[in-house]
C-alpha cells in the first residue's frame, strides 16, 4: 500500500476507535492487506467471515470489533455482490497483486484492469488475448465459491486462473537433459568416479567438468581412488553433507591430489584414544 495510508488521519481514527497504539493499528492494516493479497487479490474480502478475516489480522480484542471499525473509518467497504471489499484497492496495493492479477488473466473487484508494465512481456500478451475476446475474469461472488473445509478455503483465491485458449495454447518451456558431450567410454569412467563420490549432486556440472578434463584410464583410475580417499576423510571426519565439496567443484581443483591418508589416520587414532568403553 501506498506509504501514506500508515499516517493517514483514518489511521489515527482506526486507532482511537480501537483503543490501541497507532503502530498496532498500522500492523492490522498491514496484516489485512497481507491476507488480501494472498487469498482474495481482486479485493473481494466478503467471502471470508468477519471471524475469519480478524484471526488473519491477528486481532485479539472483541469479536467483529475490527472489521466494524474497518467499516466506520472505510478502510473496507460493503458491497452488494462480494458482500466486503477493500477500499480503493486497485489504486492502492501494491505491484505484486498487480502481476498476480495479469497472470490469472483477472480484474479488481471494481473492474479495473491491473497495470500489464509490471508484468512480462508473454503474461501481456496473454492478458491483452483475453481481453480482445472479452475472457477477463472478475471475482466470483460469496455464494459461488466451492463449499469446502475452512482450512482448504483458506488457501483459495477468489480469482479463478482462466483456461488456455484452445486456438492458442501455450507453448510449455523446454527443460532438456543437459549435453556435456561424454563419449561412450568417458561415460564408463565418469560413472565409476560418480558412484564412490560422497555427494551426489548437480550431475550435469560434473560430467561438464569431467569433459573438461578428459582423462585417460590411469587418471581416471587416480581420480577415483582420489574419490574413495575423500569418501574415507568424510566419515572419519564426520563431515556434514552441506560441507562436502560438490563433485564439479572436487574435480576442477583437481583434489584428488589431496592428502587424506594423515588426516584419516590421524582422527582414527585420536578416536581410539578418546573412546570410552
Amino acid at each position: 500500500m501506498k506509504r501514506d495510508c500508515l499516517t493517514h488521519p483514518k489511521t489515527r481514527e482506526l486507532s482511537a476507535t480501537l483503543d490501541i497504539p497507532l503502530p498496532h493499528a498500522v500492523g492490522l492494516l498491514s496484516f489485512l492487506w497481507d491476507f488480501t493479497g494472498t487469498y482474495c487479490p481482486a479485493g473481494n474480502i466478503g467471502g471470508y467471515s468477519d471471524r475469519l478475516i480478524e484471526d488473519s489480522c491477528h486481532w485479539t480484542g472483541a469479536q467483529n470489533a475490527l472489521v466494524g471499525a474497518l467499516l466506520a473509518h472505510r478502510w473496507i467497504d460493503e458491497h452488494e455482490t462480494y458482500r466486503l471489499v477493500v477500499h480503493d484497492w486497485s489504486e492502492h496495493c501494491e505491484d505484486w497483486i498487480h502481476r498476480k492479477l495479469v497472470r490469472t488473466c483477472s480484474l479488481f473487484w471494481d473492474g479495473r484492469e491491473p497495470s500489464l508494465s509490471r508484468s512480462p512481456a508473454s503474461e501481456r500478451e496473454r492478458y491483452a488475448t483475453q481481453r480482445q475476446q472479452n475472457q477477463l475474469l472478475m471475482p466470483l461472488a460469496p455464494d459461488m465459491r466451492p463449499k469446502c473445509a475452512p482450512a482448504l478455503a483458506l488457501a483459495l483465491a477468489l480469482a479463478v486462473p482462466c483456461q488456455a485458449l484452445p486456438n492458442n495454447p501455450p507453448t510449455p518451456r523446454k527443460r532438456g537433459k543437459r549435453v556435456c558431450g561424454l563419449s561412450p567410454d568417458q561415460q564408463v569412467l565418469f560413472d565409476a568416479f560418480y558412484a564412490a563420490y560422497p555427494k551426489k549432486v548437480a550431475v550435469a556440472e560434473a560430467e561438464k567438468a569431467w569433459s573438461e578434463i578428459n582423462p585417460n584410464t590411469e587418471l581416471a583410475d587416480m581420480i577415483r581412488v582420489g574419490s574413495e580417499k575423500y569418501l574415507a576423510f568424510c566419515l572419519v571426519q564426520q563431515t556434514e553433507h552441506r560441507f562436502k565439496a560438490n563433485p564439479a567443484t572436487w574435480l576442477r581443483d583437481k583434489r584428488w591430489k589431496d592428502d587424506y591418508g594423515d588426516a584419516t589416520k590421524r582422527d582414527r587414532s585420536e578416536s581410539r584414544d578418546n573412546f570410552i568403553p
